[in-house]
């Protein structure tokens, strides 16, 4: 059996389940994913439609991001079609090694038979697969949410294509577009869980402007020249800071602080949900 990366927390080592819309389920434990109420399923046109979801979504997501390298960086044609060239060969290579992991997970999944001669597989870091998600599709179909770990922008061969391609001027414009981008991102971030915030315990004009200015501070490692966050990734990190305690409670009253800790969540207490998608 193939073997299958499921980012699970450390809550999730119980089982766990919740239900699917029109009665499909999923079953967590011990690091293992069972799905049910998907009825037959046909396992090649499943793992064949994952492989042109994914082929069409990060092509055509790709080709945004050279489109745009061309007009920041004025990037010429012919080095564009090379890194095309690049993506078309990633893209490949990756849904080689992850046609097999999306049938491994199904069969593991247990909504279509085991294949006994199919072994357990190790695979390189770029190559590595997520599974978060399943829903009912066409024709005895699942359509199978899932990610690579490495995107492609972070991926060997698009640093090593990127890097040969463009020249000093183009990577350092381009570079600086990446950190405006991320810091866009994670200042609104910031906004949003200060804001959440406000909404429960109640902030000054004054403790607003402190908190974002403090919390920009710290976030501003995350505005890297790596590919440009997501907003729910920078939410995400934005939110964990704003409740720690260490980075907050100087600029809360006491009252504040009361009831900051009256709200929060018993410890040991998770919102069940599968893992992470490729947004954080």
């Amino acid at each position: 059996m193939y073997r299958i990366h499921i980012f699970l927390s450390a809550n999730f080592l119980l089982l766990l389940s919740f239900a699917f819309a029109q009665g499909q389920g999923v079953a967590m434990g011990n690091g293992v994913v069972t799905l049910s109420g998907f009825g037959d399923v046909d396992l090649e046109k499943s793992v064949e439609l994952w492989a042109e979801n994914y082929r069409s979504q990060s092509t055509l997501k790709m080709d945004l991001i050279i489109s745009r390298m061309q007009t920041i960086c004025e990037v010429e044609e012919n080095d564009s079609k090379k890194l095309r060239l690049t993506v078309k060969g990633i893209v490949g290579k990756q849904i080689a090694t992850g046609r097999k992991q999306a049938a491994a997970f199904l069969m593991k999944s247990g909504v279509v038979p085991s294949d006994e001669n199919l072994e357990e597989q190790e695979y390189e870091e770029d190559e590595k697969l997520t599974f978060y998600a399943a829903s009912p599709g066409a024709e005895s179909t699942i359509v199978i949410g899932a990610f690579f770990e490495v995107p492609i922008t972070e991926h060997p061969l698009w640093i090593r294509a990127f890097n040969n391609t463009l020249n000093e001027i183009e990577i350092k414009r381009y570079q600086e577009f990446q950190v405006k981008q991320n810091t866009i991102l994670i200042h609104a971030a910031i906004d949003l869980a200060i804001g959440e915030l406000n909404a429960k315990i109640y902030l000054t004009d004054e403790q607003v402007n402190q908190l974002r200015q403090h919390l920009r501070v710290e976030n501003a490692d995350l505005a890297t020249t790596s590919s440009p966050s997501t907003i729910n990734y920078a939410t995400r990190i934005a939110r964990a800071l704003a409740n720690q305690p260490e980075l907050i409670d100087e600029f809360l009253t006491p009252k504040q602080l009361e009831l900051r800790k009256a709200l929060a969540p018993p410890i040991g207490v998770a919102r069940v949900s599968w893992g992470r998608g490729p947004d954080g």
